[in-house]
């Protein structure tokens, strides 16, 4: 995602966890952590982005060793995130989310009138965070889009 942004001239920033940056690294990287609320707050006033690409999780098997891990990263961050971006006037916000948010063999293509019926704790977690930006959408008009 970051090459094709770049590739369209935009200046892109990560926030990744220490010890993931590569030595090749194009993009500033800032090392922290997703559950520091005011941390990315501080990042988001001080680089004032227009679009937000929200791909932080904690992935499905790890969501259901560590439930609680699996909501402050997927739910609570996610939340906190949303927040910051409506204080600070971010213009777009897009969200990694998952098609596990529908359960099993739902079929491919997914119907569109599909509803959500997760079937493991990641998926609960990806479906509070989309209506969650669906209630920011509606209450605040923050752009809000589910990948």
């Amino acid at each position: 995602m970051a090459d094709r942004l770049r590739a369209r001239g935009v200046a892109v920033i990560k926030f990744d966890l220490p010890g993931t940056e590569k030595p090749e690294e194009q993009d500033q990287v800032i090392l922290g952590d997703i559950r520091d609320a005011d941390a990315v707050d501080k990042i988001i006033a001080d680089h004032k982005p227009d679009t937000i690409y929200h791909l932080a999780s904690l992935l499905s098997g790890s969501s259901e060793v560590d439930l609680a891990a699996s909501w402050a990263i997927n739910a609570t961050a996610s939340f906190n995130l949303l927040q910051s971006a409506m204080r600070h006037d971010v213009d777009r916000f897009f969200f990694a989310s998952t098609v596990a948010t529908y359960g099993a063999d739902m079929g491919d293509p997914l119907p569109l009138n599909a509803q959500q019926w997760p079937e493991n704790f990641y998926g609960a977690t990806k479906v509070a965070v989309e209506r969650l930006g669906v209630y920011f959408k509606q209450k605040h008009g923050l752009d809000f889009r589910c990948l």
